[in-house]
């Protein structure tokens, strides 16, 4: 059981192990509840160039020798064309009737961006279970729907997989809780996948961005001159520099992924392998190998 916070952008995945999107919403009808599943579509539109459009509205000003077109003379002129207070401040939109009003034309440019499209709609009856594990929530699907649509035919049996070709992908148990990534195929008296187990923790790490800026400022101010890329200087050199000279080192907390331990899984312990590969028992039922602690 679940709420519907936690079913948000949940990963849906059908009974091949074929994932069929990420939850878009809980759609509630009388006699029965459905849940919208969306995927990522990349789409190019058109739309106005505004920097372009900026250097083009730049050229109408006057020129003279003496002083430079600027922004600023730019966006002057723009208020007192749309009779704007003198404070206002002159963004894209602005720039844009002001072209309009002056009968310009509009310089344009392609842009891709990702939207949500809605793809399935499941009701209730269509979910083998949902799963909730420090990775997120995972719906698993009693029928091959994305399979299908993919025109992949299920199988009754795994077929045998190198560590090349499994590796990497996420393995969910049977209660549907993402457990980790597979790590690799191990060869024995029967093939054995060997699975990363992961959860998110969060850990106090140096805040690089705060003690670069010390250290930079410290540089400035004895006339040295600090180095421009970040990477030139090592989070280890900036600790080692902020204690040398007595200061206390600044800590933020970061949330990431970690491996927590190992899991071994015979093959025959493994449901399908799709997309993600679908384990046929539950993580309580198989023996982790190991846990690590940090």
């Amino acid at each position: 059981m679940v709420d519907e916070e936690s079913l948000a952008n949940a990963l849906v995945v059908d009974s091949e192990g074929y994932v069929c999107g990420r939850v878009y919403r809980a759609r509630y009808e009388e006699d029965e509840v459905f849940i919208d599943v969306y995927k990522l579509v990349e789409q190019r539109v058109t739309g106005p160039d505004y920097e372009k459009l900026k250097l083009e509205l730049l050229k109408t000003l006057p020129w003279r020798p003496w002083k430079p077109r600027s922004l600023k003379e730019l966006e002057d002129k723009v208020r007192r064309e749309l009779r704007l207070p003198s404070s206002a401040p002159v963004t894209d939109k602005e720039l844009y009737e002001y072209a309009r009003l002056r009968g310009l034309p509009i310089p344009t440019r392609s842009y891709e961006h990702r939207d949500k499209k809605v793809v399935y709609s499941f009701s209730l009856k269509q979910i083998e279970t949902i799963g909730v594990s420090g990775l997120g929530t995972c719906v698993l699907l009693k029928e091959p729907v994305e399979a299908l649509r993919l025109n992949l035919q299920p199988t009754s049996r795994v077929p045998f997989r190198s560590t090349e070709q499994v590796k990497g992908k996420l393995t969910i148990d049977s209660a549907g809780k993402i457990l980790g990534r597979a790590q690799k195929v191990l060869l024995g008296d029967t093939l054995v996948l060997r699975v990363d187990l992961e959860d998110y923790v969060v850990k106090k790490v140096p805040d690089v961005d705060l003690l670069l800026s010390r250290y930079q400022t410290e540089l400035g101010g004895l006339g040295e001159r600090p180095p421009k890329p970040k990477l030139q200087v090592s989070v280890e050199q900036l600790v080692e520099w902020a204690r040398r000279e007595g200061m206390e080192v600044p800590y933020k907390e970061e949330r990431r992924v970690e491996k927590v331990g190992e899991l071994d899984v015979k093959w025959s312990e493994i449901k399908k392998i799709g997309d993600v590969i679908l384990l046929s028992k539950r993580l309580e039922e198989l023996k982790p190998l190991k846990a690590q602690t940090s």
